[in-house]
C-alpha cells in the first residue's frame, strides 16, 4: 500500500537540529482517513533541502483483540515529545533528561474487507473497534535516534481511573524537568469515549517517560456529546503553547450537535484558555462566534514568544461559489496573532490560499489545507526560527480514491515576528 507524507508534528532535537514526526496517508484508498505509519525527518535549516528521515512506524495486519477478526491497523499521527540534546536549565546547569523523550500515538482497526467504502465502519457496532495509544521511549545522541520499548496500550493503561485519547494537534512545553502535553482525557467508565480535555503532565521516572498527572481546562459534557470518524467526544485536537510572558495558552476544536452539519455555531466557535499558574486554573480570554469552519485549529507560538491562533476561515461556500459542509471547506489557513495583553486577536495573515497558490486541482474538487502546527525551533545558524507545519491535498484524495496530486504533502514555513527571541529551551 503507497503513501504519501501529510501531517507533521515538529520538535527540537539538539541545540542545531529538529525534527518532523511525519504521518503517512495511505493513497488510492477510499476508506477516509486511513493512516498507514509516521516517519522521522531530521534537519538543520529551512532552506537546503538536505535532511534525513526514519521510519517509525508502519501499518499492520493482525487479529482484532475485540473481536479476533483480521483487520487492519492503522497508524495515526505520532506526538514526538522530547527534551533536545545539550538542554539546559536557567542556572545553566544540564537538563537530566536531555537526548530523551516519547513518542505516542492512536491505533485504530480498520475493516479489510471496507477499505472501498469512504465510511467504511457504517455498520460496525463501535465496541467492536479496537482503539488503542502506541507508545515508545526515544532517545538521540547527535547522530542515531532510537526507539525502545514500542507498545500498544489500552488508553486505560496510563493513569489510575482515567482514560487518555486523542492526540495532541501541538507540541510540548516544558516546564522544569516535566514536560507538559495537551490531551483528551476522561473518567474510566468502561467505554472508548473520552470527552474531556487538558494537559497531561509527564515525568521521567527511571528512565520512562511516564504520565504523572492530569490537568483539567474543559470538563466532559455527558449530555451533549457528539461522534466524528469514530471519536466520541465534545472537543478534540488540543494544543498548549507558552507566552512571552511565561503563560500558557490552550485551545481546541469544538465539534457540536452537527459534525457534518453546513453552518454548526459550536463547530465554528473558537475558544481560548489562559493559565498564569502553571496550568493549576484557566481562564476563558478569546470566544468568538462564526470564527472558522468545523476543522482543526491549534495554538502556537512565535520565536519572539507571540502567541498566535492557526485556522481555516470561516466560510459557507468554497471557491467555486459552492454551498458545502463546513468541515471540507479548508481552502485558506490564517494566522491570528494574539494581542499583548491577551484581550484578543490582531488581524490575520495568510498562511496558504491554496486556489490562488495552486490554482485548478487536477480531479476539479478542491483543495483542502489543514492540521496546522507551529513550533519555534533552533538551527545551524544559532537562531530561533518559527515555523508552521501543515498537509495539503486536494479534497478527492480524502474522500474517494483520487491519487496524489503534485501540490499534495507536508508542508513547512517560517513565521516571522518583531521582538527578541523567546526561547523554547536554553543551550548556551
Amino acid at each position: 500500500m503507497s503513501g504519501i507524507y501529510q501531517l507533521a508534528h515538529p520538535a527540537q532535537l539538539s541545540p542545531t537540529e529538529f525534527a518532523l514526526s511525519l504521518n503517512i496517508r495511505a493513497c488510492g484508498v477510499t476508506a477516509i482517513d486511513l493512516e498507514i505509519g509516521n516517519d522521522l525527518l531530521i534537519a538543520d535549516d529551512l532552506q537546503s533541502g538536505q535532511y534525513r528521515v526514519m521510519p517509525l512506524d508502519r501499518y499492520t495486519f493482525g487479529p482484532n483483540p475485540l473481536t479476533g477478526k483480521e483487520v487492519l491497523f492503522a497508524h495515526y499521527p505520532k506526538n514526538l515529545a522530547f527534551v533536545p540534546l545539550g538542554a539546559k536549565h536557567a542556572d545553566g546547569t544540564p537538563h537530566p533528561y536531555a537526548g530523551t523523550g516519547f513518542i505516542i500515538g492512536q491505533i485504530l482497526s480498520f475493516p479489510i474487507e471496507a477499505l472501498d467504502k469512504s465510511n467504511c465502519f457504517d455498520g460496525i457496532p463501535e465496541e467492536e473497534i479496537f482503539y488503542g495509544l502506541e507508545i515508545g521511549q526515544c532517545t538521540y545522541d547527535g547522530k542515531d535516534f532510537k526507539i525502545r520499548d514500542l507498545q500498544i496500550r489500552k488508553i486505560s493503561d496510563f493513569l489510575p481511573g482515567m482514560v487518555i485519547g486523542g492526540g495532541s494537534l501541538g507540541s510540548i512545553v516544558p516546564d522544569g524537568d516535566d514536560m507538559l502535553i495537551a490531551f483528551n482525557c476522561d473518567k474510566d467508565v468502561g467505554k472508548k469515549e473520552v470527552r474531556g480535555c487538558g494537559v497531561l503532565r509527564w515525568k521521567n521516572k527511571n528512565g520512562n517517560w511516564e504520565v504523572q498527572e492530569y490537568l483539567p481546562i474543559i470538563e466532559p459534557d455527558y449530555e451533549h456529546f457528539h461522534t466524528m470518524n469514530g471519536v466520541t467526544a465534545n472537543y478534540v485536537e488540543p494544543s498548549l503553547a507558552r507566552a512571552w510572558d511565561g503563560s500558557l495558552i490552550f485551545t481546541a476544536r469544538e465539534i457540536g450537535p452537527e459534525p457534518f452539519g453546513y453552518e454548526t455555531k459550536e463547530g465554528s466557535r473558537l475558544t481560548v484558555w489562559h493559565s498564569t499558574d502553571q496550568g493549576k486554573s484557566w481562564k476563558v480570554i478569546i470566544e468568538k462566534e462564526n470564527f472558522h469552519t468545523q476543522t482543526p485549529l491549534s495554538v502556537g507560538v512565535t520565536a519572539s514568544g507571540i502567541p498566535y491562533i492557526v485556522a481555516n476561515e470561516f466560510c459557507t461556500h468554497n471557491s467555486k461559489g459552492e454551498r458545502l459542509t463546513s468541515i471540507i471547506l479548508r481552502e485558506k489557513l490564517l494566522v491570528w496573532p494574539i494581542k499583548q495583553d491577551f484581550s484578543g486577536l490582531e488581524e490575520p495573515i495568510c498562511a496558504c490560499d491554496a486556489p490562488v497558490e495552486f490554482g485548478e486541482p487536477p480531479n476539479q474538487s478542491f483543495w483542502r489545507v489543514d492540521h496546522p502546527i507551529g513550533l519555534p525551533v533552533r538551527l545551524k545558524d544559532g537562531k530561533w526560527h518559527s515555523i508552521l507545519c501543515f498537509r495539503t491535498l486536494e479534497h478527492l484524495e480524502c474522500d474517494s480514491n483520487a491519487l496524489p496530486t503534485p501540490f499534495t504533502g507536508s508542508y513547512v514555513r517560517e513565521i516571522f515576528s518583531t521582538g527578541n527571541d523567546f526561547p523554547l529551551w536554553i543551550f548556551d
